[in-house]
């Protein structure tokens, strides 16, 4: 997603560079030219899905390497060499406490250099105009001293090219990447013109098929410290994710509990799935109208939000599950994690159905969410602080 990832908005400008054929000067009327839409909507066309951080398909794509799937997730990510160095060396969140300690996969990743041209993620120095002389010329001294030879390897051995854009030992072809390779660089464009290829991303991004799972159990009317309940937390970040889906997008409304005022199963659908311009009304009704009760049956709603989906899965669509509970399974008819854990990983993974799940509250068990996100090649988001949910859902629906 170009709003959050920096590797995204690269790739999004990148694509209306392609299209023009140029490497600068991209214009606001090149942005609204018909065929550059066209051939913009064809790229968004083949995602699979979007998110805050690249990182997320790379944690995916290790764990599908390791069950000797890895070539099942997705075809391609646009990211930086650091990125493919990182996966290369069995660390594909780049996490340099974990360095050395994971298996490198049995696929590796390739890197291939755009030929219409790539933008550079660079890392500015910057000193503040309100610094004192002091403080400038200790910069400029900190400067120089970055830019030393022995400094300089330290960047350049985790796979970063130098300020001068020059390569170390690590960048090769044996982690998968050129170190003589010379793209043409992408000159960034004014302001203006980005926030123009920005809105119109937001027009042309792949559109979403949503089923958002609500847990209302009893412990979601459990006080947090800004003396709201967590339901009531829930509620409100809800309401306004609501607003960050297009008005083109599928959305719908389930809660589960293990007390569902007699229903044969422990969730009930409240809003059947429709376009967000037609049922947005009646999700802020019944999301308003929400309220506590029973224990958790997390294993029963997330197979069977996931069998919703695929009954009405659209390939042209982004389609996902996002699961939302404070607590661990309470439900004793459906309590086998491996089984769930299978059954939510599908066979055809590009054209299955993703469960983004939030563990929300202290109690809520992040560990075993990470299984179900990961089963089904999503991500779990982390909200044991509820103060914290805004933000998460935030990232969460920016996967869409």
């Amino acid at each position: 997603n170009p709003h959050f990832s920096t590797s995204g908005l690269h790739a999004t400008v990148g694509a209306y560079f392609a299209a023009t054929g140029r490497s600068s000067d991209l214009t606001e009327a090149d942005v609204a030219d018909p065929k550059v839409v066209d051939y913009v909507r064809g790229v968004e066309s083949g995602v699979v899905h979007y998110g805050d951080t690249t990182l997320t398909f790379l944690a995916n794509m290790a764990e599908a390497d390791q069950r000797g799937k890895g070539l099942s997730y997705i075809s391609a990510v646009a990211i930086e060499e650091k990125s493919v160095y990182d996966y290369n060396q069995g660390n594909p969140t780049g996490d340099p406490k974990l360095a050395g300690k994971g298996p490198k996969p049995r696929v590796p990743l390739v890197a291939i250099y755009p030929k219409e041209g790539t933008l550079l993620s660079d890392s500015p120095f910057v000193t503040l105009s309100s610094a004192s002389d002091e403080q400038k010329a200790g910069a400029a001294d900190f400067l120089e001293f970055v830019k030393e030879p022995a400094q300089q390897k330290r960047f350049t051995d985790l796979a970063f090219r130098s300020f001068e854009g020059k390569a170390g030992s690590s960048i090769n072809q044996g982690n998968g990447l050129l170190p003589d390779a010379r793209p043409t660089t992408l000159n960034p464009p004014p302001t203006s013109v980005l926030a123009k290829t920005l809105a119109g991303w937001d027009t042309l991004r792949k559109r979403a098929q949503v089923l958002l799972v609500l847990d209302v159990s009893g412990s979601m009317a459990e006080l947090t410290a800004g003396g709201k309940t967590r339901l009531e937390l829930a509620k409100d970040s809800s309401l306004a994710s609501l607003d960050l889906f297009a008005p083109e997008d599928l959305v719908g409304l389930w809660t589960f509990s293990t007390e569902m005022r007699g229903a044969s199963t422990p969730y009930t659908e409240y809003v059947p799935i429709g376009q967000v311009s037609a049922v947005k009304g009646q999700l802020v009704q019944a999301i308003r109208g929400l309220s506590p009760e029973g224990g958790t049956a997390l294993y029963a709603t997330a197979r069977a939000s996931q069998r919703k989906l695929l009954s009405v899965a659209d390939p042209d669509r982004i389609n996902a599950v996002v699961l939302l509970t404070d607590g661990r399974n309470e439900y004793p008819r459906d309590d086998n994690l491996d089984q769930l854990v299978k059954d939510l990983d599908a066979s055809q993974l590009e054209n299955s159905v993703r469960v983004f799940t939030i563990a929300y509250g202290e109690q809520a068990d992040f560990d075993v969410l990470q299984r179900i996100s990961r089963a089904s090649r999503a991500a779990a988001y982390d909200a044991r602080d509820p103060s914290t949910i805004d933000n998460v859902m935030i990232n969460v629906i920016s996967n869409f």
